[in-house]
């Protein structure tokens, strides 16, 4: 047997069953009566019967702060439940659609957008690190070509530098066969021994006859 409720329970009103609360018109701003609920199309707004009639003669409607179209209505039943997507409020009839419609059309989105945004900043930041990089190696560079550069040792001239110089290429430098210079005539003939003792033997026989 049930407990008699008591003063509070009295004082506090009912909560209501989910998907049966009470709608206002999101155009004439009143409670919507259960019997006179329709369901504007495509965009999928709850309102009263009237609001729907006044939407489908001017081809549009205006709620939630902006305008839509309004091409058909759907007449819904007293006792259907209508479940309110918090981020659009588009009105479903029952809680599985309004959960797949809030998946897709808002989180996933928002997901999507996010794991764009996380690319986009990591591009940034790589193409930042490459500049910051290709900073770094301009400015090495051009400490570089700032510095002084160490002379190089003057080079010492040689003979065939001094030659080649003169442009002769017949002038024989540091010839190692070149003969050392002397006082004799290279083509002065030499008597031999023999006849030297020859000739000597002829002097002595001419001064015995004479």
């Amino acid at each position: 047997m049930a407990s008699p409720w008591t003063i509070d329970d009295l004082a506090r009103a009912p909560e209501p069953e989910l998907g049966k609360e009470v709608q206002f018109c999101p155009i004439l701003g009143l409670p919507i009566v259960a019997g006179l609920r329709v369901r504007a199309l495509p965009g999928y707004h709850l309102m009263s019967l009237d609001a729907g009639k006044e939407a489908m003669a001017r081809g549009y409607y205006t709620a939630y702060g902006e305008k839509f179209d309004c091409q058909n209505l759907e007449y819904l039943h007293p006792e259907d439940k209508v479940f309110i997507c918090a981020e659009d409020n588009k009105a479903f009839l029952n809680e599985m659609s309004m959960r797949y419609h809030r998946y897709m059309r808002h989180e996933l989105t928002e997901r999507k957008a996010e794991r764009k945004r996380l690319r986009d900043r990591a591009e940034e930041r790589k193409v930042r690190s490459a500049a910051h990089q290709a900073a770094i190696v301009a400015g090495a560079a051009a400490a570089a070509s700032r510095r002084p550069q160490k002379a190089a040792p003057a080079a010492v001239p040689t003979a065939a530098a001094a030659d080649a110089a003169t442009d002769d290429p017949y002038k024989a430098v540091d010839d190692p066969y070149a003969a050392a210079a002397t006082s004799e005539d290279p083509y002065e003939v030499h008597a031999s021994a023999a006849e030297v003792a020859d000739a000597a033997t002829g002097q002595a026989r001419a001064a015995t006859t004479s």
